[in-house]
């Protein structure tokens, strides 16, 4: 198969590699469509002791499923594979397993990633996709599940309704746009504020968002201000904001 290849800092190499041979209770997913996650980007610069080269990175994709129970089928996948015995993992709190990987991630365990032709996958973390779903639109199932789990942590911790909120949203990239997707069109929200130094991904979200869209510095982001901030930057200098502008 081919596939894009890391291999150095800020090295990739688009090559043929082997095809991977799925182990038991795994099955093969051909790619279809596959995205590049800032934690990928992060590697590729060499700041990810995660992430060794040689490594196929990419675990946002759709495809079809070779075998298995989904065979033929249009699916997506949950990236995160975790041991299913400890006490996190019996509890539904797998994201806390200690052994705990990733594909398109080296340890503790290497799992090549889905920029490449075929990826093997446990057949417990394959989904299968509504027809009516575009298979490049569906790769990005998994960045849309970190976004609606947030939305939904936010709606547990609060005492009165989203849609009644004054909402701060951090960084106007992939997650932070769809946070904002989900307030809109699910959570009826429309008092939201997004941030961010860079103006054409501000205009760009604007298309789709009704927020009001301002640079980080910008004084309406101000101390007590905001009922929930949802920071989908993570850099120190936006967890301190969000601790000093959140209301009591």
């Amino acid at each position: 198969m081919h596939a894009l290849v890391y291999t150095g800092t800020e090295k990739i190499e688009y090559r043929e590699e082997k095809n991977p041979v799925a182990k038991p209770g795994e099955t093969l997913i051909k790619v279809q469509a596959s995205g590049i996650c800032g934690s990928d980007m992060h590697a590729y610069h060499g700041k990810d002791e995660r992430r060794i080269p040689p490594l196929i990175l990419g675990h946002e994709f759709s495809g079809i499923s070779l075998d298995g129970k989904f065979k033929n089928k249009q699916v997506v996948i949950n990236p995160l594979i975790s041991c299913e015995k400890c006490a996190y993992c019996q509890n539904k709190r797998e994201h806390l397993c200690p052994k705990r990987t990733m594909i398109g991630m080296s340890t503790p365990t290497k799992r090549d990633g889905g920029l490449a032709e075929l990826v093997s996958v446990p057949e417990k973390n394959i989904y299968e996709t509504p027809n009516d779903l575009s298979i490049k639109e569906a790769a990005l199932a998994e960045p849309a599940a970190v976004a609606l789990h947030a939305v939904l942590l936010a709606e547990q911790n609060l005492k009165k309704p989203l849609s009644e909120c004054k909402i701060l949203i951090q960084g106007a990239g992939a997650i932070g746009l769809l946070c904002g997707l989900v307030l809109n069109k699910e959570k009826n929200s429309t008092n939201i504020i997004m941030s961010d130094p860079n103006k054409k991904r501000l205009d760009e979200c604007s298309k789709y968002l009704e927020a009001k869209y301002v640079d980080p510095n910008d004084k309406t982001i101000n101390s007590n201000g905001f009922d929930i901030v949802f920071d989908s930057v993570g850099l120190e200098v936006s967890r301190q904001q969000a601790i000093e502008v959140v209301a009591r």
